[in-house]
């Protein structure tokens, strides 16, 4: 046990970083899952047969969530016994995110990397540990990615079938959890093949995930008319670039992403390569600057503004760029050298996942790029042991400084997301509050002020119906998804504004942050005060 003593520490250091933020409101994409889960407590086999408005009519809960429903049962599961409570599903959802950390310890070592030190460059990322403290699928699914990577590569280690049968039922979880967990599955072939040469035992670790889904997109189809699997995958086929400059500028925010996700990239470019490789890395991003600084956009992200601020936007933007390439960088370092099996493994695991996020998903957003965190840990450690391999004292020095600075933007980050969530919540309260003794209350907007809004009797506009009467309220926040104008017929009440007391911005279309969805801006997030949240009230007069 003693070589376990390491992940100890490490598992204490992400409790003591994440149980300040537990009770963080509900945010984002966690209202449908809140809702899936409200449903299956009434009928557990119908688990998308709700209704919610999220795209400004009420549609049934199949059409609206593309994703399947395992996290919503085990949400269900916690709020049949404590409620739908933040603090309680918060620190349940701590679970994924130590088996994680205990995964990737595992994948060190199976990788023959330092496990203690590939974790904590993994987990301290704002990737990982914002979306930990949400409800959402991402942090469950990669909890089953990783496990079922650790049974596979036992598997293939010693052979034995029960480590490719737990692998394949892993994964099935995965893929029931998230359909991006499917991503796993060519590499397992991949890695399949190259070790055994033939099929064999170890393809059971491919097809049960492959039974699941299509037993899956069975139920579904006569559960509710259509697969939902082939549904989301379509959805995600529709948004995806069509033109070359589209796949320019992707790979722009898509760089900025994957840096914003590891800023721990940047602060270990002395590591990454000679004095001619890092030149040429400041050489390409100061021309990236000067480049969108010209055109002043990025994709269809017109970036608006004069002076200072448009300075430090792009400035911003251009150094988490940088810090992508780094990453980058690091990785085509390896595929410089002689391939073997676990160099070959992780440059397909990392350069897959990254063209799936810039060219094949929906939108470039955070969430995706979690699925590289165990890959990311990995190349850098290696990457890292190779350099201080002299064993130098300021080598060592400036890699674990570099680390615990690069966990430092991570917490201010994750600290950032709580204040902007609280804020839907604290709004919610106070309207309820000031508003639903006068009459009725509506509101545009949805995510976590949708969930608030709702739990204190307010009702979501509905456009393709007439329903609000002359002296109904209705509640817009200005900062939030799938917003339309109300009309001539409605008169300002007033502009409530809620602060927000952080160094960071996550989502805000003024600032260019979108660490959710990059249609909301250019960057996961941006330094510097992010600015008060503004909720809208409006009277119906006519």
């Amino acid at each position: 046990m003693q070589e376990y003593r390491p992940l100890l520490f490490v598992l204490i250091a992400l409790a003591l970083v994440y149980f300040p933020f537990v009770n963080k409101a509900f945010t984002v994409d966690d209202t449908l899952f809140l809702k899936a889960a409200q449903q299956i407590m009434e009928t557990p086999l119908d688990f998308y047969g709700g209704e919610v408005n999220w795209y400004w009519t009420t549609d049934k809960l199949h059409v609206i969530n593309k994703n399947p429903p395992l996290v919503s049962y085990l949400i269900a599961g916690v709020a049949s016994v404590f409620g739908f409570n933040e603090v309680a599903l918060h620190t349940f959802f701590f679970l994924p995110l130590a088996l994680s950390a205990m995964g990737i310890y595992m994948l060190g070592r199976q990788f023959r990397t330092n496990p203690a030190f590939t974790t904590a460059l993994a987990i301290f990322t704002p990737v990982f540990l914002v979306h930990g403290t949400n409800v959402m699928t991402d942090s469950t699914m990669l909890m089953f990615w990783i496990w079922g990577l650790v049974f596979w590569r036992l598997g293939t280690e010693s052979g034995a079938s029960r480590w490719f049968l737990f692998s394949g039922l892993t994964v099935a979880l995965g893929v029931l959890t998230k359909y991006t967990c499917i991503l796993l599955l060519p590499l397992l072939i991949f890695s399949g093949v190259w070790k055994f040469q033939k099929p064999g035992r170890w393809l059971l670790a491919v097809a049960i995930p492959m039974i699941a889904l299509a037993a899956f997109e069975y139920y579904t189809h006569v559960l509710y008319g259509k697969g939902l699997f082939l549904d989301a995958f379509s959805y995600a086929g529709e948004r995806s670039p069509k033109e070359l400059l589209d796949y320019f500028d992707n790979t722009l925010i898509g760089l900025a992403f994957l840096g914003g996700c590891f800023p721990v990239g940047l602060l270990l470019m002395p590591a990454i390569g000679g004095w001619l490789l890092r030149s040429a890395l400041l050489v390409i991003g100061l021309a990236g600057f000067i480049l969108v600084y010209t055109r002043g956009m990025v994709g269809a992200h017109q970036l608006i503004g004069e002076g200072a601020s448009l300075t430090s936007l792009i400035f911003q933007f251009s150094i988490l760029t940088l810090a992508g390439m780094c990453l980058v960088a690091a990785c085509l370092k390896e595929a410089g050298r002689k391939l073997d099996h676990d160099r070959a493994f992780l440059l397909l695991w990392f350069f897959g996942v990254f063209v799936f996020v810039c060219y094949l998903n929906w939108t470039i957003n955070a969430r995706s790029f979690i699925l590289v965190v165990p890959a990311v840990g990995i190349l850098l450690s290696r990457r890292l042991e190779e350099w201080e391999i002299q064993r130098s004292v300021l080598k060592r020095a400036y890699t674990r400084g570099a680390v615990v600075l690069a966990a430092l933007v991570a917490v201010l980050v994750v600290q950032s997301d709580y204040t902007w969530a609280n804020t839907a919540r604290l709004a919610a309260k106070e309207i309820a509050s000031r508003y639903v003794s006068l009459g009725k209350v509506w509101f545009q907007g949805h995510w976590g002020f949708q969930y608030y809004m709702e739990m204190l009797a307010a009702s979501p506009v509905d456009f393709s119906k007439n329903e609000i009467q002359t002296g109904d309220y209705v509640a817009v926040p200005l900062n939030n998804s799938n917003l339309a104008q109300m009309g001539h017929q409605y008169s300002v009440v007033e502009v409530l504004h809620f602060d927000q007391w952080s160094l960071m911005a996550t989502m805000n279309r003024e600032r260019q942050a979108g660490f959710y969805a990059s249609v909301w801006g250019i960057s996961p997030y941006v330094a510097g005060y992010p600015g008060v949240e503004r909720y809208l009230i409006l009277r119906k007069n006519r």
